[in-house]
């Protein structure tokens, strides 16, 4: 069944699309009509492997961007337009995961300890009880805006990049 693949420029990031059929050899070498690089690309690992170097003689080989331990720079990434659509879905992720823990941290001890401090008439103690569960709100919001900030989202992800 012929499938579409999608390959990217490792310089530039321009898509460049191949019918996966016309693969017969396990590499292919490619030209981007967008900066003139050449570069070869192994269709079994699903990655550009190596870049020819300016006289075409020697192949530069090109870091693995697909191992995400060890910290290299996507060479692919660009700076998208913030549209409306990330927003919301950013804004989603980390919303319904503060609220859903929030809730959790409410009910398995905001819930006994507000029961106890009712039953043994502590009612001078609850403006204490009330700024901890606060404090511990703000702590799982900071803990779950950690979580959104290495989530990968379909399409893109957040990434701090040093100015």
């Amino acid at each position: 069944m012929a499938q579409i693949v999608k390959i990217a420029c490792p310089d530039c990031g321009h898509l460049h699309t191949r019918n996966s059929n016309r693969f017969t050899k396990k590499t292919i070498t490619l030209n981007c009509k967008n900066c003139g690089t050449d570069f070869v690309y192994d269709h079994s690992l699903s990655t550009p492997i190596s870049r020819k170097s300016q006289n075409g003689n020697q192949a530069q080989e090109i870091p693995d961007i697909n191992n995400k331990n060890k910290g290299d720079h996507h060479p692919q990434t660009r700076e998208l337009k913030i549209k409306w659509n990330h927003i919301f879905r950013i804004y989603w992720a980390w919303f319904w995961r503060t609220v859903l823990f929030s809730l959790l941290f409410c009910l398995i001890f905001g819930l006994p300890l507000g029961f106890a401090v009712s039953m043994l008439n502590l009612i001078k103690i609850q403006p204490i009880f009330t700024a901890f569960g606060l404090f511990v709100g703000i702590i799982i919001s900071f803990w779950k805006l950690r979580t959104v900030l290495r989530k990968n989202f379909r399409g893109f992800r957040i990434a701090l990049i040093q100015d």
